[in-house]
């Protein structure tokens, strides 16, 4: 396994950390750094607020950002019920970018999971309307289990770009391809607490399920 020399951001200790590692504490100071090529990137991270002590904490990234539809183009799906050039269900035409709503903070998952895509859209919508609500964060204490982060802040980045994609689709009956021009903002690690329920893991605060088989072990 090759180790690369870093410096902590936070403190400069010399660091030696495993290239397939994402996020680590420091050694010396305890302190979070994300890790990308040969940089060390300093951690800005928090604990969602729970009743009560979960099973597990999972890490998510959330991304902030500004983005524009750059290019917008609509067609109709293949329907089987289409005949003659007329369609058995109404389909709104003319699809316009003032029509869509782009949230400006999104939800991603930083741990592992299998079939990534079509897994995360939903969870991502479902808990990032949450935080619209203005949870309670506490600060994350230095013993963070950052082996279970798997993807960082350029991963989310591009989760990013392609489940805004797919939650426009999700609203129109037409077929959405789109291009969007994004500038970046503040990226923060969130971890989210869970409690075990039988063969999944329960989110306490709003018992949104998460199957623990879409979690790789």
């Amino acid at each position: 396994m090759k180790l690369t020399p870093l410096k902590c951001p936070h403190c400069g200790a010399k660091l030696k950390i495993a290239g397939n590692t994402v996020l680590a504490a420091c050694q010396y100071c305890g302190n979070a750094a994300e890790f990308t090529g040969e940089s060390a990137i300093k951690l800005d991270q928090a604990i969602i607020k729970s009743e009560g002590p979960p099973n597990i904490l999972l890490p998510f990234w959330r991304i902030s950002y500004k983005a524009k539809i750059s290019s917008l183009a609509a067609h109709a799906p293949q329907n089987p019920f289409q005949q003659d050039g007329t369609e058995a269900f109404y389909r709104r035409k003319d699809v316009k970018p003032e029509d869509l709503e782009i949230p400006s903070r999104m939800l991603v998952a930083a741990f592992r999971v299998n079939n990534f895509i079509n897994y995360t859209a939903d969870l991502s919508q479902a808990l990032s309307l949450k935080l619209d609500r203005d949870l309670p964060e506490k600060d994350a204490d230095k013993s963070m289990d950052y082996g279970r982060c798997y993807y960082g802040h350029l991963d989310a980045q591009g989760m990013v770009e392609v489940l805004l994609r797919v939650l426009a689709n999700k609203k129109s009956r037409d077929i959405l391809d789109l291009d969007f021009d994004i500038k970046w903002r503040e990226r923060k690690i969130l971890w989210w607490p869970f409690k075990q329920d039988g063969d999944c893991w329960r989110d306490m605060i709003y018992e949104q399920r998460l199957l623990q088989s879409a979690l790789e072990k």
